[in-house]
C-alpha cells in the first residue's frame, strides 16, 4: 500500500490539526476518503518521510 503511486494519487489537506485526504479522479473532482483509509494512508505517508 505504501507506494509512490499512492502518494501521487492522493493529496493531503491539513487544517486546524485535522487531516483530510482527497482522492483526485480523472475529472479532477475531490472525493473525501473514509477515516480508516485516511489513517492507513497517513501512516504510509509518515513511513516514507
Amino acid at each position: 500500500m505504501c507506494t509512490d503511486n499512492l502518494l501521487n494519487i492522493y493529496k493531503i489537506i491539513s487544517t486546524d490539526s485535522i487531516v483530510y485526504m482527497y482522492k483526485i479522479d480523472n475529472n479532477n473532482r475531490q472525493e473525501k476518503m473514509t477515516t480508516a483509509t485516511s489513517v492507513s494512508f497517513m501512516w504510509c505517508h509518515i513511513q516514507k518521510i
